[in-house]
């Protein structure tokens, strides 16, 4: 079952003391202490970058707001910290072992929600975890937090989004605080095509090796890139 940290509400992080909140995020990533977490829209790090310092984990936080980073960077020392937009952060730069982003989603619009799911994969390692949180219905609602609207794409959007996204979706709860959150695994490097659908790469190497052996061009389509690992195709 998955466990997580209790929220105060939709899109409020809130409501987790020091004591019975400690650990409860690392639970429901499976990581064990010690491990690389992201914090998308980490805030002041109250309740979460905090549940994840005190298991042990390595935490680094990225918002756009100075005076929550500011706070954040006051609170804990340690932790990286950015003050940057979403849409423009590159991650640090460097692979992960889990992304938390409890109560952004909604809050993205456009280009920057369209290739959150993706950039995220990206920046996990494979096996790194995915944790969220967003409504199941399709819905718009005032933000408690920053005033702004929010507007939900609903579960099925999100489950959609995971799978074209090269994830595997592994558990999802609601909690008392109204939050719905979702828990995911990036699967093993597999291409993903614009259906959306994933084909592991062993199938494109002999799709590639049989229109070589036809005589037909192996170049691969346009949209197909390759990061710098080699080990896996994504249709961005």
């Amino acid at each position: 079952m998955v466990q997580r940290l209790r929220g105060g509400g939709r899109g409020v992080r809130g409501g987790v003391d020091s004591e019975s909140g400690r650990g409860r995020h690392s639970a429901a990533l499976a990581l064990s202490p010690g491990s690389s977490v992201l914090d998308l829209g980490c805030g002041s790090g109250v309740p979460i970058a905090r549940a994840l310092v005190g298991a042990g984990d390595k935490v680094v936080g990225i918002d756009a707001s100075p005076t929550m980073i500011a706070a954040l960077r006051e609170r804990f020392p340690g932790p990286g910290a950015a003050c940057e937009p979403l849409k423009s952060s590159m991650f640090f730069g460097r692979a992960i072992e889990a992304v938390v982003a409890w109560g952004l989603l909604f809050l993205l619009r456009g280009e920057a929600r369209r290739r959150f799911f993706p950039r995220v994969a990206a920046a996990l390692r494979t096996g790194g975890r995915l944790f969220f949180t967003a409504p199941v219905e399709r819905c718009s609602w005032k933000d408690l937090s920053t005033g702004r609207t929010s507007r939900s794409l609903g579960g099925e959007a999100c489950r959609d989004l995971l799978r074209a996204s090269g994830f595997e979706l592994v558990g999802e709860e609601d909690d008392e605080g109204e939050n719905h959150s979702f828990a995911a695994i990036r699967r093993e490097a597999r291409e993903v095509p614009a259906s959306g659908r994933a084909t592991p790469l062993a199938g494109r190497i002999l799709l590639l090796a049989l229109a070589a052996a036809a005589g037909l061009s192996c170049a691969p389509p346009s949209g197909w890139t390759e990061p710098a690992s080699g080990i896996r195709l994504v249709l961005v």
